[in-house]
């Protein structure tokens, strides 16, 4: 067997939390396939199951902050960036959630834990939304308005966005969803004259 260590023990951590929830899962459920005591956890997680659900989403989030980072890098048009960003992020928790076989019910469990919590890849993400938004706005792409106030409307799309395609499998039907919301985004509702 491998020597534990942290990434160990939050790849075993996220299968078992996948299987049975957060709160279902004890660490003696995480420490038994590993082959060690629950004290072994508590050296690389003293601060137990939360501390190892904390580390867990830091790091799919770093993970997901640096698929996002790469799929803009060699994009030129800032409408295209957002796109690709968006893209990115869905396909990276919808690869996870099949991964680890996330059922509905264990999915909105660790939703809600994870929205307890302020991270951040809150803060890293919207950098980048202001980024392209800024990028945009120099390009006269887009109208002159407070970035971060843009950037946060974004988030707050593109999570209820994610949260609606991580069940999807047809990635024709994410792309369309993905591009009717930029259509919104970029164009608004209303009919123009």
């Amino acid at each position: 067997m491998a020597k534990l260590n942290r990434d160990l023990i939050l790849r075993e951590a996220q299968r078992v939390f996948a299987r049975h929830g957060f709160r279902k899962t004890s660490l003696e459920d995480i420490a038994r396939p590993l082959g060690v005591t629950k004290a072994a956890l508590y050296y690389h997680f003293p601060g137990g199951k939360m501390n190892i659900i904390d580390a867990s989403f830091e790091q799919e989030e770093k993970k997901i902050l640096l698929a996002m980072r790469q799929a803009v890098e060699e994009i030129r048009r800032p409408e295209e960036k957002l796109r690709q960003a968006l893209l990115a992020k869905i396909e990276h928790i919808r690869s996870l959630r099949r991964t680890l076989d996330l059922t509905g019910e264990v999915n909105q469990e660790l939703k809600c834990l994870y929205e307890d919590h302020e991270r951040q890849f809150l803060i890293d993400e919207r950098k980048l939304f202001e980024e392209i938004l800024e990028l945009g706005e120099a390009g006269g792409v887009f109208r002159k308005s407070p970035e971060e106030s843009l950037a946060r409307g974004i988030q707050l799309v593109a999570t209820q966005l994610v949260s609606t395609l991580i069940f999807e499998d047809d990635p024709e039907i994410i792309r369309r969803r993905l591009d009717e919301m930029l259509d919104i985004l970029f164009f608004g509702i209303m009919k123009r004259s």
